[in-house]
């Protein structure tokens, strides 16, 4: 389905899960759906379920966007497999349409255009931050996390959270935008690997 049957973000989920989601999930559970394949929020994030509802939900990233990402599913009569890939476009790509890209790697000019809608969108930062050196500093820290988030690599270890909470862009954003921390912090709080998913059937 296209809307989301969890909140994939604790923060941006507004128009992202379904309205009637809890109405949903009862029946998921009541007729045991394996899992559900959902999109919209644009990011690669599995959620797995819990005691209300065991059913998974697999959002799937925007193939237009990222690194094109798209998952393969496996069933056989007793599991359900999925992994993610990322799919290269440069190999497909004439000559001509390559001179019409800024650079020839066409996954480069997909990045591009991921951080310069990010930049645009935190216009406002400007006015809150007028350092030039911390604006880059923040700048760069959250696309890193917004990428990651939105290509399905926000599965940190404890150490790398540690690393990047120690950072001096994040210790910027703590002081100064306190409301863009909390957003982050849902990022750095995702603890599911979001490329693969493993289902194994039980007999009812």
């Amino acid at each position: 389905m296209h809307h989301n049957l969890y909140d994939h973000n604790k923060i941006i989920h507004g128009g992202y899960t379904l309205d009637n989601a809890g109405d949903l999930r009862k029946l998921c559970n009541q007729y045991h759906v394996a899992a559900v394949f959902s999109g919209h929020i644009h990011a690669q994030n599995i959620i797995r379920g819990d005691s209300e509802c065991l059913t998974p939900d697999i959002a799937t990233s925007c193939f237009c966007m990222t690194d094109q990402g798209y998952g393969i599913i496996d069933i056989s009569i007793d599991q359900l497999s999925y992994q993610r890939y990322s799919f290269t476009m440069s190999p497909y790509l004439t000559d001509n349409e390559k001179s019409q890209l800024p650079q020839k790697a066409f996954q480069k000019y997909l990045a591009d255009i991921f951080d310069f809608t990010n930049r645009s969108q935190m216009s406002w930062l400007y006015r809150e931050v007028t350092n030039p050196k911390e604006q880059k500093e923040i700048i760069d820290f959250i696309d890193q996390l917004n990428w990651n988030f939105f290509v399905g690599k926000s599965n940190y270890s404890s150490a790398q959270r540690q690393k990047l909470k120690a950072k001096t862009a994040y210790q910027l954003i703590t002081q100064k935008l306190p409301e863009m921390k909390a957003y982050l912090d849902t990022l750095l709080a995702v603890n599911e690997n979001s490329w693969k998913l493993k289902l194994d059937f039980k007999d009812e």
